[in-house]
């Protein structure tokens, strides 16, 4: 990271700033395209020509392009822990066989695939301790949602029980007054009514 200010105190320029950044990207590319892959790195993807030759598919509503051989990073923290785990058992049960060459070039096919896809700009989570962190959070969340929802559920038929029971109250006393009214007008008439 570049700080905004000079040792002597003055602020960068725009101009320092971007030109030094353009730079760096250009190391690191240089650097990628010095180095040797392992073939076992690129497998399955085609050559890059074949890619630009031919028109990228529209996916979605938004025309967002995606590449056949672009694949889709997983973002449930409980699938790549478990993925996780399952690559050091896997590599654990290499080392125990005896098979320490085949162990070691997992471990550097998997650092590569790492840097390739930090190259390119995407989060590699490969860190367990923060994704149990993460699944805490997650599961934190939802439990606190859950007693929300509870709690909004009580209070929901707490006032629709009391809206019922007062509407009952008021069809019973309704009843009531007309019941009285017609027992009135009955006595103004002239019949008689035991009671009134």
């Amino acid at each position: 990271m570049i700080p905004d200010t000079k040792p002597n105190g003055l602020r960068f320029d725009a101009k320092q700033v971007k030109n030094t950044l353009l730079k760096e990207t250009q190391f690191i590319k240089n650097l990628f395209s010095i180095l040797p892959i392992p073939t076992s790195a690129l497998q399955g993807q085609d050559n890059e020509d074949e890619q630009e030759s031919k028109p990228p598919k529209l996916n979605g509503i938004h025309g967002k392009t995606r590449n056949k051989n672009e694949r889709k990073t997983e973002k449930d923290p409980k699938k790549i822990l478990k993925n996780l785990e399952k690559q050091k058992t896997k590599l654990a049960e290499l080392e125990a066989k005896g098979e320490k060459e085949k162990a070691t070039e997992l471990k550097e096919k998997q650092a590569w695939k790492n840097a390739l896809a930090k190259s390119e700009g995407e989060k590699v989570k490969d860190d367990p301790y923060l994704l149990k962190k993460s699944i805490k959070k997650r599961e934190q969340v939802r439990n606190s949602s859950k007693k929300k929802w509870e709690v909004r559920k009580e209070g929901v038929k707490k006032a629709q029980d009391t809206r019922q029971a007062k509407r009952q109250e008021n069809l019973n006393k309704r009843k009531k007054d007309k019941k009285v009214k017609t027992m009135k007008k009955a006595v103004k008439k002239g019949k008689i009514i035991p009671g009134f």
